[in-house]
């Protein structure tokens, strides 16, 4: 199997974790049983619901950063979403689920990001929203 199609499926297989799970831990657990290292367990969890987003509200004229921070205060460091693994899948995923009407999946990936939980509050609250900045996504990468 392709390292693409490996990550095609891992991407998959984590975002209906986040569909259907309701504890982040327990999605990590699962996936290091099935072979993922718990570095790439903690990125997919982490930068999915990120990647969904980004797919959801880009279309509706939200911009997003291309750049994330990681490290202690004091410490950050900037990291490319684009480089990282799983995120450009995450993002085709999303896209693909919208596409296909598995609005309810896509929504229940969008419950666990910063950013939808962000803009979600703001319009609640009347605001238009029309850029996200930059986010930390944990102290250790």
């Amino acid at each position: 199997m392709s390292d693409s199609c490996y990550m095609n499926g891992l991407v998959e297989t984590t975002a209906l974790e986040l569909v259907h799970r309701h504890n982040l831990d327990e999605i990590e657990v699962i996936l290091r049983e099935s072979g993922v290292s718990f570095n790439l367990a903690s990125k997919l969890v982490l930068l999915i619901p990120s990647a969904f987003a980004a797919a959801y509200y880009e279309p509706k004229g939200i911009e997003f950063p291309a750049h994330f921070q990681v490290g202690p205060p004091g410490d950050l460091r900037e990291r490319s979403y684009s480089t990282e693994p799983g995120y450009n899948e995450a993002k085709a995923l999303a896209r693909r689920w919208l596409m296909e009407g598995k609005i309810s999946f896509v929504g229940r990936v969008l419950d666990w990001s910063v950013e939808a939980n962000l803009i979600k509050e703001a319009e609640a609250q009347g605001e238009v929203v029309e850029r996200i900045s930059s986010t930390h996504h944990g102290e250790t990468w």
